[in-house]
């Protein structure tokens, strides 16, 4: 670790005799936060912001999330065991939720797919897997995780899609209609095969030819589904690896009209994609993107499929995050940055989840693509140092819940962040700062500084070092930096000085905490053992004040 060279300055005269003069400054115990600062936590929910979900790493199964809007949270997990579980608001698991808040499946028929609603009373719908390849149960859960027997039959569908399919994803329509999506490929071919069931249970037989719809060369997994059954799809072709979002008529048929040929070919050379549909018809994609190194792409398309020229450049706006993370290291830029999920907000906004350089982060953008400075810092916020996210959503109001493991690590956890709170919270002022006038060896005066270590508010910052500065009154301080709780200097001339002393993590420095002592002339006569001393205490909650600036101070 590097520390700041001294100024040094010296003495005029010998000032040994002053030995015992002393003057000190207790702050107390105070923590002091910014108003434009939060923890990542919300430290109301879990323990400590955080509740375990399951003892399996995020790298060995499926994971996902939804954030109801009673403050309810649903949970999938598919690794080791199967279950959805739901979440109270104080993060809980909610006992009015099927057993004891966990629906599970056994190991014969586990967790294929799934759709978890953000609205608290609508049904949740899975699709779970068989002891034959290709075949599928398709069940409905009301609300309260009790199995719907008026779906289908005794609340079931039996699905077959054959062997060398892909997993089937499922979308559900505002009208309870359930699309089934799967896609198989050859070394020539590729095609996309999608079955769709009322919200009774029964096949939807105005949908392509039977209720089965056959897209050649496309490879997609689904989007959305509006209310009259138009279906948008994100396909990845197998062969040039270009991506594009693809609508799918009410009939079961690629539409010409939309983009070029039915297909709308996103930016760039990307791949990781996510994408959420607008009321409108309009999609905003979030990718990974190679060119350039260490960005998320975001695009947004209209209703057409055309490019949206409103939003950012051209319709795209590119996310950086390093600048949050000084301390990255040497990390492949391929691998960098990598979206987890894209939600749509109110107004046109939407909210970016991802991981970059090995932390979990979020973005707000507003409808032109540009950052919405009411979310983090300039719109953009870490959410943790150490969980990966794997599946997260993000509110209105900037509230984030994720679900996030550390690297190849169990347990996986379940974390809710503040409204709008950047990451990671300033660190609160040293308390208890006391500074004293001492004498080296070698008859030197200066000064000595202790106080008490400093705790970031958020578990996962630690603050490793501390900057000190100390000035005589009315001229420019001289820096320095000490890794304990105690900071000497030699030699000081006779004058008032003024010491600022605060806390440094990877992320920023904290809030300072301020005291003076004044070492007096030595041809000043002593007024008994103890000579007198000016004192100033103060506290500044600016992170970037200045060393010498405490507002409101006599004296300052």
């Amino acid at each position: 670790m590097s520390v700041s060279p001294w100024r040094r300055r010296r003495t005029v005269g010998s000032l040994a005799a002053l030995i015992l003069a002393t003057a000190t400054l207790l702050l107390g115990n105070l923590t002091f936060v910014s108003a434009d600062q939060g923890l990542s936590r919300d430290p109301s929910f879990g323990s400590g912001g955080r509740a375990v979900v399951a003892d399996v790493s995020a790298s060995v199964g499926l994971f996902d999330m939804a954030s109801q809007s009673d403050g309810r949270v649903l949970v999938a997990v598919v690794g080791g065991d199967s279950f959805i579980r739901r979440y109270r608001a104080n993060g809980v698991p909610d006992p009015t939720f099927a057993l004891g808040g966990t629906l599970g499946f056994p190991i014969s028929n586990g967790l294929a797919a799934w759709s978890l609603p953000s609205d608290p009373a609508k049904p949740i719908m899975v699709l779970l897997s068989t002891a034959t390849e290709g075949s599928y149960l398709l069940r409905r859960y009301l609300a309260s995780g009790v199995l719907d027997t008026t779906y289908g039959t005794a609340g079931e569908i039996s699905i077959s899609f054959g062997q060398g399919s892909t997993r089937p994803l499922l979308a559900v329509s505002t009208t309870g209609a359930v699309t089934l999506v799967t896609s198989r490929s050859t070394f020539s071919t590729q095609t996309t095969t999608l079955q769709r069931f009322n919200s009774a249970g029964t096949v939807e037989f105005g949908f392509g030819t039977g209720g089965t719809a056959t897209l050649d060369g496309v490879s997609g997994e689904p989007l959305g589904v509006d209310g009259s059954g138009v279906m948008l799809l994100v396909h990845t072709d197998r062969f040039d690896f270009t991506t594009s979002v693809v609508r799918v008529t009410a009939a079961g048929s690629v539409d010409a009209t939309y983009g070029v040929n039915g297909f709308a070919r996103l930016h760039g050379n990307i791949d990781h994609t996510f994408a959420v549909a607008h009321d409108d018809g309009a999609v905003t994609a979030t990718s990974r993107q190679y060119d350039g190194g260490h960005m998320i792409r975001v695009e947004r398309l209209m209703a057409s499929g055309t490019p949206d020229n409103s939003f950012g450049n051209a319709g795209i706006t590119d996310l950086v995050f390093r600048p949050f993370q000084p301390n990255y290291g040497t990390v492949n830029s391929n691998e960098s940055a990598v979206p987890r999920n894209i939600v749509a907000l109110d107004n046109g906004r939407v909210g970016v989840l991802l991981n970059s350089f090995g932390v979990s982060a979020a973005a707000i953008l507003r409808a032109d693509g540009s950052p919405d400075p009411r979310f983090g810092v300039d719109g953009q916020a870490i959410l943790s140092n150490d969980l990966q996210l794997v599946s997260g959503d993000i509110s209105a109001a900037g509230r984030v819940h994720f679900l996030g493991a550390a690297p190849n690590s169990a347990p996986l956890y379940l974390q809710r962040s503040l409204d709008n709170a950047p990451w990671p919270p300033t660190s609160p002022a040293p308390t208890n700062l006391t500074v004293s006038v001492t004498v080296d060896g070698a008859g030197n005066v200066g000064l000595r500084a202790l106080w008490s270590p400093v705790v970031n508010p958020d578990p996962e910052v630690f603050d490793f070092v501390y900057d000190v500065g100390v000035a005589l009154r009315g001229h420019e301080p001289f820096l320095s930096s000490a890794e304990t709780t105690e900071f000497k200097t030699f030699p000081l001339s006779p004058g008032t000085y003024i010491v600022t002393v605060r806390s440094r993590n990877a992320y920023g420095a904290g809030h300072p905490a301020t005291a003076s002592i004044t070492i007096p002339d030595p041809s000043t006569p002593a007024a008994g053992p103890f000579l007198p001393a000016t004192r100033l205490s103060c506290v500044s909650t600016a992170t970037s004040a200045p060393l010498l600036t405490c507002p409101g101070a006599a004296g300052s």
